[in-house]
């Protein structure tokens, strides 16, 4: 279960524009709310689009998170005549874009817009518009947002549970990772970040990557690091993955 309270710290404002509606039918202002176990949808001042806010930290969020930590982004794009977008955006292919669309709607009752990306082919756009959202992910998980931002939230709210943290690699994995028949491997920009995920997945998984080694260098640059491992079938049978190829 999310702490309550850091729902509702992160998601009030003092201008009230977070509406919640109440199991009992009953619409008030987010201020209003005294026990967030008796709201059942919520939606933006402006917006009849109710929305859902998981209390639970369930296997289908936890992956979530993990797919916009690794091929996605949480932005605020200012208006030409005042205010804010708010988008989560996912890039992938058509298939996979199609799944997680299925996902978002199952994960907070909403359906995502789909487009398809102009300069790269076979790759297409998922985009999230909602203040709520945006809310969410930055407020309780802390998300960054701005394009390839330092996007990385941190991972405390998988509380030591080994199937929330197998669900949360599986996304990174699905988006961020390599994997065939010789290895398995999740590359990102900040080492620090893939330490954590090696130090987790051996304590709460009892799996072993190697690393982080240099994935990439631009100029003697450190651009990128990976984590390996070449024991594929002990991987895939550990963690659930709903996407990346996978060795008969």
């Amino acid at each position: 279960m999310l702490p309550l309270s850091n729902l509702y710290n992160k998601l009030y404002d003092k201008e009230d524009s977070i509406k919640v509606v109440l199991k009992n039918g009953k619409e008030l202002n987010l201020s209003q709310v005294k026990n967030f176990k008796d709201v059942k949808l919520f939606r933006a001042k402006r917006s009849s689009r109710l929305i859902i806010l998981p209390l639970d930290i369930t296997k289908d969020l936890s992956y979530f998170i993990g797919v916009v930590v690794g091929d996605g982004y949480v932005k605020a794009i200012k208006r030409k005549k005042g205010g804010y977008y708010w988008e989560i955006v996912i890039n992938g292919k058509k298939d996979y874009i199609d799944y997680l669309a299925n996902l978002v709607n199952k994960i907070f009752g909403i359906s995502p817009k789909i487009s398809k990306e102009k300069r790269r082919r076979n790759v297409y756009i998922l985009d999230i518009h909602s203040l709520i959202v945006f809310r969410y992910l930055t407020g309780v998980f802390g998300f960054r947002h701005g394009k390839k931002s330092g996007n990385i939230p941190q991972i405390n709210f998988v509380e030591n549970n080994s199937d929330i943290f197998k669900n949360y690699l599986a996304g990174l994995i699905d988006t961020d990772g390599y994997i065939n028949r010789n290895y398995v491997a999740l590359v990102q920009k900040d080492r620090r970040f893939l330490e954590r995920i090696k130090d987790e997945t051996s304590k709460l998984l009892g799996f072993k990557f190697s690393g982080p080694l240099v994935n990439r260098r631009i100029n003697d640059e450190v651009v990128g690091w990976w984590l390996i491992s070449t024991k594929v079938n002990e991987f895939i049978n550990t963690v659930p993955l709903r996407y990346r190829y996978m060795p008969p």
